[in-house]
């Protein structure tokens, strides 16, 4: 006797052939009771403002243009914001994976991580949890410790720059002034992690570049 599905999954993905294959491999569905609907972004997001039912999205994305990317992930998220949103890309970045929390996604998967790792934190996620790769979450935790106080003399020239400081050229880390950490349970771990987590935008988030299709989808 089948049994019935309990959730729904959007596997999002332009390219047909990289979805297919990634709709293959995700066999892990029939084993959460999934059904995964395999869809093009325009279809997807037709579904989605027909308000189709949908709890998690999977958005497919390869090597990645940024602005094109993070606007579809916008989109996405907007059209559907109870949806866990998880995120399969190339891109190792962490800065990348960082906007991509900024944008809303709750999981975020490198194309390199072992495939069993990668069901196990795809069900995490389905089930309300987040997934970032550790060094995405390291890296964030490293940029947004506090500067260490420095005591100057007063005749000592403050136009030299900081040890260490660079010109910004990608986005910001997320620190906890932006309310954007949350207690989390690790995922293969008894400790408790601090991992960032998306509550809303805010003046630190990536501005995208939306193309005039995703804008009338948005309007």
């Amino acid at each position: 006797m089948s049994v019935p599905f309990q959730k729904t999954v959007f596997l999002v993905d332009a390219m047909a052939f990289r979805r297919a294959r990634a709709e293959s491999f995700l066999t892990w569905a029939r084993n959460e009771s999934v059904e995964l609907i395999s869809l093009d972004p325009d279809e997807a997001h037709a579904r989605l403002v027909e308000r189709a039912g949908c709890d998690m999205l999977i958005y497919s994305v390869g090597a990645p243009s940024p602005h094109e990317v993070f606007a579809e992930i916008q989109v996405l998220h907007t059209l559907r914001r109870e949806a866990a949103l998880a995120i399969v890309s190339d891109d190792e970045n962490p800065a990348t994976v960082l906007a991509a929390i900024r944008c809303g996604a709750q999981g975020y998967f490198s194309n390199s991580m072992p495939p069993e790792l990668a069901l196990q934190a795809l069900s995490f996620v389905l089930h309300g949890g987040t997934y970032f790769p550790p060094t995405a979450i390291l890296a964030s935790q490293a940029l947004s410790a506090p500067a260490p106080i420095e005591y100057r003399l007063p005749e000592l020239s403050q136009e030299q720059p900081l040890a260490g400081t660079e010109p910004q050229t990608q986005a910001p880390p997320l620190g906890p002034e932006d309310g954007l950490y949350e207690p989390q349970g690790a995922l293969f771990d008894d400790k408790a992690a601090s991992v960032p987590r998306y509550h809303g935008f805010n003046g630190a988030r990536l501005a995208p570049e939306f193309t005039e299709r995703q804008y009338d989808v948005l309007v």
